[in-house]
């Protein structure tokens, strides 16, 4: 269960720093793909920019109560993004709604305060936070959070995951573990490249255990810290099929869901592998249809791109 550093760092590829205004879109809007900006909004632009209007406005939108929790960080983001430009401003009326949550009756216990993002100015306080704090994310801590993150990651992934639940049997927490794990192995390799030139091989580790939906999303996890981008297809947007047998290896059927283990398809090559316990699959990305990787344990040919 340990990782050397030497292996994780030459397995982590690229960082994929954001930059500010994707930074900022993601934090202040998480679930928003596209912010569309209205140009009657202008003189409430300039009413926020009086204390006293926004300190009220902001006490009355949450005395109503079909005003959600969702409602208020959306609230909170766009109140963020339009005094974005005047922090000390927003730092003020941060202050303020502070001091207001504070002598609530029902915040009696200072340790209970702030612990969940229940009101506009504890989702302010975040977007605050974390615009002040971006400079140094990207110079400083970025890089050892990044390898914290890809180290845990990697680890877990050595293990069985429940795809239902979550569930690992490699993890840090006792209420996501999973206590009865299958037999595994760990030595099930995917040589992954393309008719072309030929390069480096993408060598991707998965469990004989895994769904299909698990091994498709360590594929594209290698392809993206190998390369520092995404593969040019979504997880949902691609099948994996044998190249020899022609067999389809898919996760849903019409509207019932089932599993597909990966042990099913390995019947294949196993027939013709010299050691059963060491089985390579060659995963050949077909530049016709990228929404279909093709599977056979042929010779390998390697080469991402023609």
């Amino acid at each position: 269960m340990q990782t050397e550093k030497t292996e994780l760092i030459a397995n982590v590829g690229a960082i994929p720093f954001l930059d500010y205004k994707h930074f900022a879109s993601r934090i202040f809007f998480p679930e928003s793909e596209k912010e569309q900006q209205d140009k009657s909004c202008q003189a409430l632009s300039q009413l926020i920019r009086e204390k006293h209007f926004l300190t009220l406005f902001i006490h009355t939108l949450e005395e109503q109560k079909s005003f959600s929790v969702k409602d208020k960080c959306t609230v909170a983001s766009l109140l963020t993004l339009a005094l974005h430009d005047d922090l000390p401003y927003l730092t003020e009326v941060m202050e303020e709604l502070l001091r207001s949550l504070m002598d609530q009756p029902s915040n009696s216990q200072p340790k209970l305060l702030l612990r969940r993002t229940e009101s506009i100015v504890e989702k302010l306080l975040t977007n605050w936070m974390s615009v002040c704090l971006y400079g140094f994310l990207r110079e400083s801590v970025g890089q050892p959070l990044y390898l914290l993150v890809s180290a845990l990651m990697q680890q877990i992934s050595k293990g069985p995951v429940d795809s239902v639940t979550g569930k690992a049997l490699y993890t840090l927490n006792e209420d996501w573990l999973l206590w009865q794990a299958q037999d595994f192995r760990l030595n099930v390799l995917f040589a992954v490249g393309s008719e072309g030139e030929v390069s480096e091989p993408l060598e991707v580790s998965t469990l004989d255990c895994d769904t299909v939906d698990q091994v498709k999303e360590k594929i594209l996890l290698t392809f993206q810290r190998k390369f520092g981008f995404p593969y040019s297809q979504q997880l949902r947007e691609i099948d994996i099929a044998d190249d020899t047998a022609g067999h389809l290896l898919v996760s849903k059927s019409n509207t019932h869901l089932f599993f597909e283990l990966l042990e099913r398809f390995q019947m294949f090559a196993w027939e013709r592998a010299s050691s059963f316990n060491i089985t390579t699959l060659h995963l050949m990305f077909s530049l016709d249809r990228p929404d279909v990787m093709k599977l056979s344990n042929v010779a390998c040919r390697v080469g991402l791109f023609p």
